[in-house]
């Protein structure tokens, strides 16, 4: 069994995690300007990096405590997850259930978020995770891999995960 099959679920949890990296300017993120949008102010931009900052330590803390169901809460009832040598999961009944796979064997160990922008009442996060698995009879494997997370504010203001990826390189020969 290659480590990969469980890098999926880090990456929900790295891509709502707060980091320490500047984020891009969220306004004007691939227009080109250097203009404020209407839709967005630097006030409601910092709030929502603090609520995805929060959401991501909630999922890591979920994951590290084995409580795939908390986890699941944390994406759309029409979310999407997929990672290296995994199955797509659709919705978040399928999603718990992949969680619940890969959480025992699994700790995060790290998450960088390189790229966190927001824009209104979308945001997208990438980054970089390493963490510890230990499939059953087997040595524990420290496995590092990319994500990329999607997450929409809903009606009351919170955030939850739309769509999550993630991966692991190839290993090296």
């Amino acid at each position: 069994m290659r480590p990969t099959r469980f890098i999926p679920l880090l990456f929900a949890l790295a891509a709502c995690t707060k980091s320490s990296t500047p984020a891009a300017d969220t306004a004007t993120a691939g227009t080109g300007t250097d203009t404020m949008s209407a839709a967005t102010s630097p006030a409601s931009d910092a709030t929502a990096r603090d609520a995805l900052g929060k959401v991501r330590a909630a999922w890591q803390e979920g994951a590290n405590r084995n409580d795939p169901a908390a986890v699941a809460a944390m994406y759309t009832d029409d979310a999407t997850f997929v990672g290296t040598e995994s199955p797509l999961a659709s919705g978040r009944q399928e999603i718990q259930a992949a969680l619940a796979k890969s959480f025992p064997i699994s700790k995060i160990e790290s998450i960088d978020s390189k790229d966190l922008v927001v824009s209104g009442d979308m945001a997208y996060d990438y980054g970089t995770f390493r963490q510890t698995v230990t499939p059953p009879n087997a040595k524990a494997m420290t496995v590092n891999g990319y994500y990329l997370v999607i997450c929409r504010r809903q009606s009351d203001g919170s955030w939850k995960i739309s769509s999550h990826v993630s991966t692991t390189p190839p290993a090296k020969s």
